[in-house]
C-alpha cells in the first residue's frame, strides 16, 4: 500500500489498493511452480525447504509499504483443495514492512509478526532487493535478444580468452588470462564466444580481472620514504642501493582506482613470490577495460561478460566486503555494454542469482545466464539456497526468465535429467569446468547436446580456425551471389 495514499483515504485497510503498484506475484522453487504468477486470496502453503520468490512491480517504492497476512488451517484440513464451499485458512497474524525497514535496495530486515490480539507470536525474516531503473540506456522493443538463441552445433567458448593461467590442474595457458592479447588469441584461434570476467575499480570503471583481489609490490623503507617499486617480468626488483624484491600486500581491485591498477606492478594472488612468466607487454597486461575489448577484439566474436559480484558463504565469510551499491554496479556495466558493443553477440552471467534477475529486469536486449556450480565441492557453498542443488538453479532461471544455465561439466555428468528439463523449458545449457580440457569431454559434451563448451586454449582443440558465424556469414553471402547469378541473365 502506498502510505501517500493511505493517510488520504477512508476506506478500511482491508479493502486498499494502491494506484501506484501491480498485484503481488509468487514463484516456488520446483517443477511445477517455478514461473511468477498471481497470489491466491490466501497466498501458498509453506513447506519445509521451500523457496518462495515474491515480486511487485511499483513506480515509487520509497513510498510504498507492504502488510504480510499469516494464515494457518485447522489441523488435518491442510491438503483439502481449498475452494470457495470448502475449509479456509484461518487468519493468525500480520506484520508490516515499511520503507524505513528497507532504507538500503538491497539487504536482510526481521520484522515481528503480531497476532490478532496484537500480542507478538513471531518474526518474519525478508532477504529483499529493489531494482531500480538504469537511467543510461534506453531499452525499447526495436531488438531483443533475451529469449533468442539460435539452435547450431554447441559453440566453442575461450574460457578467460585462451584459457586460465594459474589455477588449472592440467596445463596453464601461454598467454596471461583476461587480457587482450588472450582474448585476440582465443578470437584467431576460431572461438565463437570467449568468456572473461568483469568488476569495477574504484573509480567505477569496468575491468577485465577474475579475483575480487591482487598482490602489489611495495618498496622497503630506505630513508627516502616507502615508494611503490617498478618490478620486472622475471619478478626482481631493484630499489634504492640495489635491495631486491620488496613486499607484497593482497589489495582488493575494488579499491585501487583503473590508473592504479594499470601503473603500479601487479601479481595475480597466487604470484606470491612477486615472479611472473608472462609477457609485460600492454596487451599482456591485467586490468584491461571492457570499453577496450568491446572496441578492439573482432566483432564476430560473441563475449560471455561474466560479471563479478561477490557472494556470502556458508561459513560466514564473504568474497568481498563492503562492495559497491548492486543497482549502480550493474548499471555502470550495461552503460558501458550498450555504448562500445555495437552489433557484437554478448550474454551476461553471474554467480550471484539477484544480480542475474537485476540484468535481466534492468534491459531487453541482451541475455542473461546463470552461472553455477551446484553441487559440485571443490569451492565453498554459498549461503544462498538457489545456489545449492542444480535442479533449483535450473529452477530459479526460470523464475528470472533468463536464457538458460552455465553449469559446471560435472553437474551434467551426474544429473542425466539436466539436458533434457533444460530443453523442456526452453533453456539453454552451457558448460564450463577444467574436465572441459579434454578433447573426449568437449566430444562427449557436444554428443549430449550441450548449447556451448567453455574451455581453455582453444588453438589447441579447435583445428578450424574460423568460428561459426563468420562461416555463416560468408555461406549467406555465397547464397546470395547464386541468386544473383539465377535471377541475373
Amino acid at each position: 500500500m502506498d502510505l501517500r495514499y493511505r493517510e488520504n483515504s477512508q476506506e478500511d485497510e482491508d479493502d486498499l489498493s494502491s494506484p501506484y503498484a501491480n498485484e503481488m506475484e509468487l514463484a516456488v522453487l520446483n517443477q511445477d511452480e517455478c514461473r511468477f504468477r498471481q497470489q491466491g486470496k490466501f497466498g501458498r502453503i509453506l513447506k519445509p525447504d521451500e523457496v518462495v520468490i515474491f515480486r511487485m512491480r511499483v513506480l515509487e517504492p520509497q513510498f510504498m509499504a507492504y502488510r504480510c497476512d499469516f494464515f494457518a488451517y485447522e489441523p488435518g484440513t491442510e491438503d483439502v483443495a481449498v475452494t470457495e464451499e470448502g475449509p479456509q485458512p484461518k487468519n493468525v497474524g500480520c506484520c508490516y514492512i515499511f520503507p524505513s525497514n528497507a532504507k538500503d535496495s538491497y539487504g536482510d530486515r526481521t520484522v515481528m509478526i503480531n497476532g490478532m490480539k496484537h500480542q507478538p507470536i513471531g518474526q518474519l525474516f525478508v532477504h529483499y532487493m529493489m531494482v531500480q531503473p538504469c537511467k543510461a540506456i534506453e531499452s525499447t522493443l526495436e531488438v531483443s535478444y533475451a529469449k533468442y538463441w539460435r539452435k547450431r552445433k554447441p559453440l566453442d567458448i575461450g574460457h578467460r580468452g585462451s584459457g586460465n593461467s594459474f589455477s588449472v590442474k592440467t596445463q596453464c595457458a601461454s598467454l596471461r588470462e583476461n587480457t587482450i592479447a588472450s582474448l585476440a588469441g582465443a578470437s584467431s584461434n576460431g572461438a565463437d564466444f570467449v568468456e572473461f570476467d568483469v568488476q569495477l575499480s574504484k573509480d567505477k570503471v569496468p575491468v577485465i580481472y577474475h579475483d575480487f583481489t591482487c598482490y602489489i609490490t611495495m618498496r622497503r623503507r630506505h630513508g627516502s620514504g616507502d615508494s611503490i617499486s617498478s618490478t620486472s617480468s622475471n619478478g626482481s626488483s631493484r630499489g634504492d642501493g640495489g635491495d631486491a624484491f620488496g613486499e607484497l600486500y593482497e589489495m582488493p581491485v575494488k579499491d585501487l582506482t583503473l590508473h592504479q591498477l594499470h601503473m603500479l606492478k601487479l601479481n595475480h594472488v597466487s604470484e606470491k613470490d612477486g615472479s611472473t612468466k608472462y609477457n609485460v607487454a600492454d596487451d599482456h597486461q591485467p586490468f584491461p577495460s571492457l570499453e577496450k575489448a568491446l572496441r578492439v577484439l573482432d566483432p564476430d566474436v560473441g563475449f560471455n561478460v561474466e560479471i563479478k559480484f561477490p557472494l556470502s558463504y556458508k561459513d560466514g565469510k564473504h568474497e568481498a566486503e563492503n562492495y559497491f551499491e548492486r543497482n549502480e554496479f550493474v548499471d555502470v556495466i550495461l552503460a558501458a555494454t550498450y555504448k562500445h558493443a555495437g552489433k557484437r553477440r554478448i550474454i551476461f552471467s553471474c554467480f550471484d542469482p539477484d544480480t542475474c534477475a537485476m540484468v535481466r529486469v534492468k534491459q531487453n536486449k541482451y541475455p542473461v545466464s546463470y552461472l553455477s556450480h551446484g553441487e559440485v565441492t571443490l569451492w565453498p557453498a554459498y549461503a544462498d539456497s538457489r545456489t545449492h542443488t542444480t535442479r533449483t538453479v535450473l529452477y530459479t532461471a526460470i523464475a528470472y526468465d533468463l536464457l538458460g544455465i552455465n553449469v559446471h561439466t560435472q553437474n551434467v555428468l551426474t544429473n542425466e535429467w539436466l539436458i533434457q528439463e533444460a530443453k523442456d523449458a526452453g533453456m539453454v545449457l552451457i558448460v564450463w569446468g577444467d574436465e572441459n580440457n579434454d578433447p573426449a569431454v568437449i566430444r562427449q559434451m557436444n554428443d549430449l547436446g550441450v548449447d556451448g563448451v567453455i574451455y581453455d586454449r582453444i588453438e589447441e582443440f579447435k583445428s578450424d580456425k574460423d568460428n561459426v558465424f563468420r562461416l555463416e556469414y560468408r555461406a549467406k553471402r555465397a547464397l546470395l551471389e547464386q541468386i544473383r547469378e539465377i535471377t541475373i541473365p
